[in-house]
């Protein structure tokens, strides 16, 4: 029997590997031009995206553990920023409202979160789109 997904598991392949070297390129980037981080927050803004590629790598044979590690990456990176504006408008939590920030901050780096959440979004399709046992054992 062919393989009637192998075209698209190709593309959905090459889409998550190019979006993994922007994403590692951005968080290395990051990392010399902002500074190798004062605090937690600044290491982990840089250094959550930088792992993007060996993510990516490690997913040519661990699609289930590389899948949750790019939805890590996803969500920590957010985090790191989240916490990362907080501390340096140094907010007030009783006078500001922490789901405005969270809104500035999606809309104000709305490139990175697009090009972190391409490789989750890949993997988990690519995960639907494996071929069926039969065809594994053959």
């Amino acid at each position: 029997m062919t393989d009637t997904y192998k075209p698209y598991r190709a593309v959905l392949l090459a889409i998550a590997g190019i979006a993994s070297v922007v994403a590692s390129l951005f968080g290395f980037m990051a990392g010399a031009w902002g500074g190798w981080g004062d605090s937690v927050t600044e290491f982990a803004f840089w250094f959550l995206p930088a792992l993007s590629f060996p993510v990516f790598v490690a997913s040519l044979k661990l699609r289930r553990v590389a899948l949750l590690c790019s939805c890590l990456i996803l969500l920590g990176t957010f985090i790191a920023l989240f916490l990362e504006i907080l501390r340096t408008r140094e907010l007030d939590f009783s006078n500001s409202n922490p789901l405005s920030v969270a809104f500035d901050l999606m809309i104000g780096s709305v490139g990175i979160w697009i090009v972190l959440s391409i490789m989750p979004i890949c993997l988990y399709f690519l995960g639907l789109l494996r071929p069926p046992q039969s065809e594994i054992a053959a």
